[in-house]
Parts: structure tokens; C-alpha cells; sequence
């Protein structure tokens, strides 16, 4: 279980980077809007102000909602990691169970009687 542990820390640990991009992108943005508004809030009369902090809150809420879906995406692993997950798992099934090593060996032997078929009738069509 250690191994799927790590196999999603990993993918993890790839997205952080999404999610501090996000919030240096919200402190910027943050940063930029009090700047602009501090500086002329002397020409402001007060429907501008009350559009202003509308304005501001949606800028808010779009950073909250950046922020969350940054942190879903990096906490839930992406279909590569999954099926990594799934191969590992499974793996450590057939290493534990004598039946589904037998059965496995007959699977991969199938496959290389297959391969080996097809093999063979491309040889003869080229001929």
C-alpha cells in the first residue's frame, strides 16, 4: 500500500505547482486592485465605490474558486496515476496468489502465441 501512497504523492506533488501559481495570481491581483483604489479613492464618489467593492468581491470569489478547484484537481489523481494505481495493485495481487500467478502465465503465454501468429502471416505476405 506504501507504493500507491507514493505513486499519487508524486502526481501530487507535480500539481502543486498549479496551485501556487494560483495564489500568487490571487495576491497579485489583490495587491493591484487595493493599489488602484487607494490611489484615486479621492476621485471616487460613492456608486463608484459601491461598484468597486461589488467588482472586488467578484474578484474574490473567483479567486476562492480558483483556489478550491486547484486543490480538488491536485488532491484527485489524474487517469494516468489511476491506472498506475490499478497496475500496482494488481501486481501485488498476482505476486501474492499462486491461482493468479498460474493464470497469469497462461495469459502472457497466449499473448506470445498471438504475437507470434501474427507475426508469421506478415512474414508470409511479404513473401
Amino acid at each position: 500500500m506504501m507504493i500507491l501512497f507514493l505513486i499519487w504523492l508524486a502526481d501530487f506533488i507535480g500539481k502543486v505547482h498549479v496551485i501556487i501559481n494560483v495564489f500568487l495570481l490571487a495576491i497579485i491581483l489583490c495587491i493591484v486592485g487595493g493599489i488602484t483604489f487607494c490611489a484615486n479613492s479621492s476621485e471616487y464618489d460613492k456608486a463608484e465605490i459601491k461598484w468597486h467593492n461589488w467588482g472586488k468581491t467578484k474578484v474574490y470569489l473567483a479567486i476562492k474558486v480558483a483556489i478550491a478547484s486547484a486543490i480538488i484537481g491536485a488532491i484527485i489523481p489524474s487517469k494516468n496515476t489511476y491506472y498506475a494505481m490499478v497496475g500496482v495493485y494488481v501486481g501485488q495481487e498476482i505476486i501474492a496468489n499462486p491461482t493468479s500467478q498460474r493464470l497469469f502465465d497462461k495469459s502472457i503465454q497466449a499473448i506470445e502465441l498471438k504475437l507470434d501468429e501474427v507475426i508469421n502471416s506478415d512474414l508470409k505476405k511479404d513473401k
